[in-house]
């Protein structure tokens, strides 16, 4: 899907949804296009509903619409769904949906919907290769110019993954004719936003590295309300906040540890640039995964349960609030977006995206939204060079952070935290790449970028107990990423799983978008009984790599033992198809000892056994 159909033949379309409500409204404008209507509901079965062959589906998921989600969730991947909601933004939420359409229905939106469909079911259904390197190229200057993401060679394979699925999503035939589609509705349907949702979205939870907020509690916030007594007034940045833990964690830190702020004039702002995590942060509705480091005490202090996971309470939406915003083409700092006489901005993990002029950029604009003496903190392998002399660099319980100062103050402020700098003879480490102890090499930095942007790459491990001579210092090779999860599968294979799961977030800390380090986690987690846990984690391995064979069967062994029937038989099924696009002699990633055909075979036993 979708199907070859000649230019008259009429698009079959399957509608769920109410057939006194929405049927009405839709049937006019699609009989108009030449499309055959096919009423669907949640008793027909996925290989039913393949037989009905159709171009595309119509889902109404206006509330309550719990059953139309669970149908969803069935269809097939590659099939274009246009949903109808209520209320306007909400495209943002549906990252894999061709189009999303409001009440009332624009029957003209739905007409265009309907002839660029047309066209894609006119071409087939070619399963068009991956994105060249010149391909690639054009994608990254041009989103690069648009919002200043920058996508080098240490995340390009983001970038390809998030141009595979949304030409899926609007069934391109090929990278260039997606290319057209994005710069046709750059702004019209907002594809270059659901575009760059896709590339920023990443692994986050509550309490995201612990010495930042072991800072916060011991040294930053007892400073700012010793400087803010006289005022009793806080304003706080989360910019890159993607879905809203780190603002809410933070806001949790002010109300838990300091119940003398109880009365003052505290705003914690969170921004991003996708419109699809800002959406899931305003509702703060959170499961147990990203919910792993808040203790039971602080779980039952600051949200609620529900069925499905638990909600932030009222107290902690009071203090927060959430609004878009670009870091490169924004006007900030602006008292317009709450961006002015911050005393504190968290900016962790963004900038890894940014080119060395952006950096600079950004950080000189952040420093003038901060008050003096504010703070700034970057992510844990993010490092400011001595190129940013408006910042001194301080250290508590290993956590490095920034306090905002000018040349004339340096001296003063390097003393009065001079004794939290643990590490102060150590070496910086570059934006750009994201290494600590224990983790990756980044790629070389040309020296006079390095100059140029005040952001030094550290080059060789510094050795306290060396002579201060011109000595040569021998360091072990630090080991990739693939050679740490070589050994985690080994130590997973003896039994050793404890072992495994730490080298598993140990490379995690260092990257996490490694889909081969959420598989393992979620073979060790389906291991010890964490079926839930595992399938997230296979789950996680997919939005990643739409072709790991590995993790579509995992997940359907999560999904059959659940009893989760349907979703087991569309996960087999895709493994299945991934498998026939393969030769015999390929080799399946982590598949240990299976053959593409051998593993093709179980796929089909276990179909049938499941279809019965």
């Amino acid at each position: 899907m979708p199907l070859r159909r000649k230019r008259s033949s009429p698009l079959r379309v399957a509608v769920f949804g109410d057939a006194t409500t929405l049927i009405p409204v839709i049937t006019p404008p699609l009989i108009a296009k030449n499309c055959q209507i096919i009423p669907v509901d949640n008793t027909l079965s996925p290989a039913a509903f393949r037989e009905l062959q159709v171009d595309f589906c119509i889902i109404d998921l206006t509330e309550p619409a719990l059953a139309a989600h669970v149908f969803m969730r069935r269809l097939p991947a590659e099939l274009p769904i246009i949903a109808v909601v209520t209320g306007t933004g909400r495209e943002f939420e549906f990252a894999e949906i061709f189009d999303v359409l409001t009440l009332p229905i624009d029957a003209v939106r739905l007409g265009e919907d309907i002839d660029y469909l047309r066209m894609a079911a006119r071409c087939g259904d070619p399963a068009p290769l991956p994105p060249t390197d010149t391909e690639l190229e054009e994608f990254s200057e041009f989103i690069s110019k648009k919002c200043g993401l920058h996508f080098d060679r240490r995340n390009r394979k983001t970038l390809e993954r998030g141009i595979q699925r949304r030409m899926r999503v609007v069934a391109a035939p090929s990278v260039a004719a997606y290319f057209t589609y994005l710069q046709d509705f750059l702004e019209s349907r907002r594809e270059f936003k659901k575009l760059v949702a896709l590339l920023t979205i990443g692994e986050t939870s509550f309490f995201r590295f612990d010495p930042h907020f072991a800072a916060l509690i011991e040294k930053v916030i007892p400073e700012l309300i010793k400087v803010h007594q006289e005022s009793r007034r806080l304003r706080i940045w989360s910019a890159g906040c993607s879905t809203g833990e780190e603002a809410y964690s933070l806001a949790i830190t002010l109300l838990q540890h300091f119940p003398q702020l109880a009365d003052w004039d505290i705003t914690i702002l969170g921004t991003d640039i996708s419109h699809q995590s800002l959406a899931a942060a305003r509702q703060g509705h959170y499961q147990d995964r990203t919910l792993r480091n808040v203790t039971p005490k602080l779980l039952a202090g600051w949200f609620i349960q529900d069925g499905s996971g638990w909600t932030v309470n009222e107290r902690l939406r009071s203090l927060t609030r959430f609004a878009f915003l670009n870091l490169q083409s924004e006007t900030y700092p602006s008292p317009k977006n709450g961006t002015t006489e911050c005393d504190l901005i968290f900016c962790r993990n963004v900038m890894i995206y940014f080119r060395p002029e952006t950096v600079r950029a950004v950080v000189s604009r952040l420093r003038r939204a901060l008050r003096p003496g504010g703070y700034l903190f970057l992510g844990h392998a993010e490092t400011l060079g001595a190129g940013f002399l408006d910042f001194v660099r301080c250290q508590h319980h290993g956590g490095t952070y920034y306090r905002a100062g000018g040349q004339e103050n340096v001296d003063s402020a390097t003393n009065e935290f001079s004794h939290q700098d643990e590490n102060k003879n150590k070496p910086q480490f570059i934006l750009f790449g994201k290494i600590n102890d224990n983790s990756l090499l980044v790629p070389s930095v040309p020296q006079d970028e390095k100059e140029k942007s005040g952001i030094i790459l550290a080059d060789k491990v510094n050795n306290k107990t060396s002579s201060p001579k011109n000595t040569t210092i021998i360091t072990p090779p630090t080991p990739t990423a693939d050679q740490l999860l070589d050994q985690g599968f080994s130590l997973a294979d003896q039994g050793r799983l404890d072992e495994a799961l730490a080298l598993c977030r140990q490379v995690l800390r260092a990257d996490d978008l490694s889909p081969r380090a959420y598989f393992l986690r979620g073979l060790i987690l389906d291991q010890q009984g964490q079926s839930a846990l595992a399938a997230e984690d296979f789950q996680r391995v997919i939005l990643l790599d739409l072709k790991a064979v590995m993790a579509h069967y995992h997940l359907a062994n999560v999904y059959r033992r659940s009893g989760r029937k349907a979703e087991a038989l569309r996960s087999l099924q895709t493994a299945l198809r991934l498998l026939t696009r393969m030769g015999d002699e390929e080799t399946i990633a982590d598949a240990k000892d299976w053959t593409v055909s051998g593993l093709q075979e179980r796929c089909r036993t276990e179909l049938k056994q499941l279809e019965k």
